[in-house]
Order: structure tokens, then sequence, then C-alpha cells
């Protein structure tokens, strides 16, 4: 079981530098970097070209979503055309989402997130 300790213990770092990013982000863009994280997550790899076919989005989106992966320490930093590693695991997929949340000023609606 994941505990909030195992999540910060592994990811602290990552997430303290990138989560002012992800606050500053407005609803929409919050909503789709929450799906995009947990798809990320679940696939357990990534690359932007994909990402950016499966969401059905603009490569300046898949770059953006790409830096704010890297900068929360869900992606490893590298290639802008070429796989990544996914540094969280499925099993700290929940608290991560909810550490995300938390970041926000308002908390969505979980049906907005989904």
């Amino acid at each position: 079981m994941t505990t909030f300790t195992n999540f910060t213990d592994a990811y602290a770092g990552a997430f303290e530098r990138g989560s002012d990013r992800v606050a500053s982000l407005d609803e929409p863009e919050f909503r789709l970097f929450m799906r995009t994280v947990e798809l990320v997550v679940q696939a357990g790899a990534f690359s932007r070209p994909r990402l950016q076919a499966a969401l059905g989005i603009t490569a300046e989106s898949s770059r953006h979503l790409t830096h704010l992966l890297e900068q929360v320490g869900v992606i490893s930093m590298g290639d802008a055309e070429h796989s990544r590693a996914v540094l969280v695991t499925i099993d700290h997929l929940p608290v991560l989402l909810t550490r995300l949340l938390i970041t926000r000023e308002t908390v969505p609606a979980l049906s907005a997130v989904a």
C-alpha cells in the first residue's frame, strides 16, 4: 500500500519544483494535465508524439504537457522526440493525483477531472 510518506520520499524534490507551475494552470489546462498524468502512469511509457496522438492535441500543447510532466517528476528528462522513462509507479498514482489537487486553490469537481 502506498502512503503519503512513501510518495514524498520518492518524488518530493521533483514534485515541489513543478508544483508551482501546475498550480498556475487554468482549469481546462489543469484537467488535461491530470488526465495526462493518469494516462502516462497507467501506460508505463511516454513519448511526446504518442501523447499528441492519444489526446488529439497540438504539438505545442504536447510540448507544454511534456515539460510539466518532467517538472513534477512523472517522466525523465530527455530528447523531445524519444521515449522517456515513467518515474511514477501505478501504486503511487493516487497519491500523486491527490498532491496535484492540493496544489489548487479550489479543487475541481471529481467528475471534471475524469
